[in-house]
């Protein structure tokens, strides 16, 4: 979250007082082990969120990622199909190389570049090779330089590709405290110590509910 590194790094005892069962596997993902999100095969989201989408997706879900890595492999293991945009052709030849094929099967990396970093952005041809489709479950997990262009893409999406009664999930939600005024959804927060990471972050899941249903 917001703060400087001592600021980061304080905030951990608060953290695992509140999840205690957090404890043991931060210790051993940690930054300082050095290992990234894609060797230890899990979401770069909030240990909060990762036990709560454990419980929810389904076998048949239909799961996009725009951004892939170490969820693409974990999202590949619960879900029936995982569609990854992913602007660094190296990086998506990497994750490639990390699918086993029984998850290779069920995900599909598509390349697709984005303009540099902080300049005006078009969602519509970074996502056009996703037309048509619709998605049970969207990642907007860009990296950090690109954090700008989440709140951009999100009417795109929802009108686009998220079915009614979907779910949008927003890592590092923290920047974006104006983002859940933007659209009709059911917003779940989750915050929480997550791997790989100097202190909490907060991962939002927007839930949309199908046509003719309110509440």
């Amino acid at each position: 979250m917001h703060g400087n590194y001592a600021q980061r790094l304080g905030r951990i005892p608060l953290a695992l007082l509140r999840r205690p069962q957090d404890l043991l596997r931060y210790v051993s993902q940690s930054p300082w082990t050095r290992r990234s999100p894609l060797e230890l095969e899990l979401p770069w989201f909030s240990y909060a969120a990762i036990d709560f989408l454990a419980s929810v997706i389904k076998p048949t879900d239909r799961v996009c990622e725009l951004g892939g890595g170490g969820s693409t492999l974990w999202f590949a293991q619960r879900a029936g199909q995982v569609v990854t945009l992913e602007s660094d052709p190296a990086w998506a030849a990497l994750i490639r190389t990390k699918l086993p094929p029984e998850s290779a099967r069920k995900v599909e990396i598509i390349e697709s570049p984005l303009p540099p970093p902080f300049t005006p952005f078009d969602p519509a041809p970074y996502l056009a090779p996703l037309q048509g489709r619709q998605f049970d479950w969207i990642v907007l997990d860009f990296m950090d330089d690109e954090f700008d262009r989440r709140p951009a893409a999100l009417p795109w999406l929802e009108q686009h590709l998220l079915n009614r009664g979907g779910a949008l999930i927003v890592d590092d939600a923290w920047r974006y405290p104006a983002l859940a005024s933007k659209h009709l959804a059911k917003t779940l927060r989750f915050p929480s110590l997550g791997p790989a990471r100097y202190g909490v972050t907060r991962t939002d899941i927007h839930y949309y509910q199908p046509t003719g249903e309110s509440g």
